[in-house]
């Protein structure tokens, strides 16, 4: 006999060791290919992925500036190209001027993503600039319950993984604004969206 239970199953993704050997696999690839024909303008949003799974940020960030000069490319391929050099640009630990320029080039240039207005919203609270932090932050929530075709086609949206980021610093500014329901609202989204953190 027997019994339906309810189960799920959460994928925790693979191990660092294992993207950085499939990043080499493919990086040798991507060499062979460069070394019989030269280094094509297709190959810019490959070597940003490889190297960004390399962790060769330089080269990450290298790749994805010349993956963004180029005129033509798909919608999802340059919001991953803007993605990639913001993350780079992080990860290198680039000065906030540096950052922001990339994140304020990928708003303009797609406007309607709303993980962008995220990045601006976290760099100007990084900043202390909490009212217009806030301005962006709540504008990402807005652009996030609006998100249209061409948002669900790029395949690159962060926002639903920095949720509990977003929900936490709107409460953190509105307890400086000394409105203390509002930020345990903002808090308690933070929580209902993601449980798990301690």
């Amino acid at each position: 006999k027997f019994q339906l239970i309810d189960m799920g199953f959460y994928h925790t993704g693979y191990s660092r060791q294992i993207i950085k050997d499939k990043c080499r696999r493919n990086l040798a690839i991507l060499e062979e290919r460069i070394g019989e024909r030269g280094e094509q303008p297709e190959d810019y949003p490959y070597l940003t992925d490889v190297y960004m799974g390399l962790e060769d940020y330089e080269m990450a960030v290298r790749y994805a500036r010349l993956t963004l000069q180029e005129e033509s490319g798909l919608v999802g391929m340059r919001a991953k190209a803007h993605r990639r050099l913001i993350d780079g640009l992080m990860a290198l630990g680039r000065d906030t001027q540096e950052r922001e320029q990339a994140i304020d080039a990928a708003m303009q240039d797609m406007p309607e993503i709303p993980e962008f207005l995220w990045d601006k919203g976290h760099i100007l609270f990084e900043r202390k600039q909490y009212a217009a932090a806030e301005r962006f932050l709540r504008e990402a929530l807005a652009s996030r319950e609006k998100s249209n075709r061409q948002q669900e086609e790029c395949m690159t949206n962060v926002m639903e993984a920095q949720l509990p980021q977003i929900y936490l610093l709107l409460g953190v500014i509105s307890l400086y604004k000394g409105k203390q329901a509002e930020a345990f609202e903002s808090f308690l989204h933070a929580l209902e969206v993601y449980p798990y953190d301690d």
